[in-house]
């Protein structure tokens, strides 16, 4: 599929040069923990019970030979936890009847990411540096962000297929990969795409599932899946719409060469629910709103909040959240 230019190789080398910044700084006090904690989540770096765990994007499940090779490289050499931290987890988790916890592994997660559980963070640079050789990284793999856009595990060579969706996978990853309106949603979204007659990409626990389809006359569009989720509490997403039809436009001349360029609209203007003060704010919810900076919005009625506090966007209302997620103000019409 898509090749990485010059531009995308310099780009994943300065991310985790930065990186290795960013964790030098915090390990020499100069970032606080507080400080270091959306960095390094924003590369893929979570800290759990026992040990770090980083998430390296796959984006729609495809790998090539030579980045599998660095990924066993990665669980051979890296993920090995010291003595006491292993001894540790393996003393509590004994107690839970799990006596034997494996190492040296990584883990294909259910949307299509690579998981290693033992990594030492100290050593995580060194890690990322590695994944960049070969075009792989950790970013949007954690956070409140447009997820990794996954799709069928054999799409381009399932025997039921009618459309390819990688390429649209790919057009959706460059269009969401560090978006600033999408780095700080309220909650994570999910996007996975299916262009089989069977649901493999599992679409429907998705935030926006789209399914390729042609019409009678042959042209390629969606059907839509909104509002899935698969968290503790599983929603299956209702149908948007049927069919939204792909267009094609001419462009001008760039560089001497003719190029076309496709459009594809598939998302609308979702439905928000009517929030009440003293309502608790929904995390199930969440992932259709915004969070909002008051400051855009001076002359809205809009305050500055306290700490622990935050404005969301709900249609053309604004609403206070306070740290519990309970709604302290409702500003309506604020933001039309």
């Amino acid at each position: 599929m898509y090749q990485y230019t010059a531009f995308d190789k310099q780009f994943v080398h300065q991310r985790a040069a930065q990186f290795r910044d960013q964790l030098t700084r915090w390990q020499t006090g100069k970032l606080s923990e507080d400080d270091f904690r959306p960095l390094r989540l924003q590369n893929g770096w979570y800290v759990q019970r026992y040990a770090p765990m980083l998430r390296v994007a796959v984006p729609y499940g495809e790998l090539a030979s030579r980045q599998l090779r660095v990924l066993a490289q990665i669980a051979r050499e890296y993920d090995q936890p010291s003595a006491a931290v292993y001894q540790h987890a393996s003393e509590s988790q004994a107690e839970l009847g799990t006596p034997h916890l494996p190492v040296g592994y990584g883990h294909f997660s259910t949307r299509q990411n690579v998981q290693f559980n033992w990594i030492p963070l100290t050593q995580s640079a060194d890690v990322m540096d590695l994944l960049a050789t070969v075009d792989l990284h950790g970013i949007q793999t954690s956070g409140n962000c447009i997820r990794n856009i996954t799709s069928d595990a054999l799409a381009g060579m399932a025997p039921d297929e009618l459309i390819d969706p990688r390429p649209y996978a790919e057009i959706m990853r460059q269009w969401s990969t560090l978006h600033p309106e999408f780095a700080h949603l309220p909650r994570k979204f999910k996007i996975a795409i299916n262009g089989a007659a069977e649901d493999r990409a599992a679409t429907a626990w998705h935030d926006v599932g789209l399914h390729l389809r042609r019409n009678a006359q042959g042209q390629i569009g969606f059907k839509v899946l909104v509002g899935g989720g698969m968290g503790r509490t599983p929603v299956i997403a209702s149908t948007a719409s049927a069919q939204h039809r792909e267009t094609t436009t001419r462009t001008v001349q760039h560089r001497g060469n003719g190029t076309v360029v496709k459009h594809t609209t598939v998302t609308r203007q979702p439905t928000y629910r009517d929030w009440r003060k003293g309502e608790r704010f929904d995390r199930r919810y969440a992932r259709n709103y915004r969070v909002v900076d008051y400051r855009q919005f001076r002359g809205k009625r809009l305050y500055a909040p306290q700490r622990g506090q935050q404005w969301v966007r709900s249609g053309h209302d604004a609403l206070l959240l306070g740290r519990n997620g309970q709604i302290v103000t409702i500003v309506r019409g604020a933001l039309r």
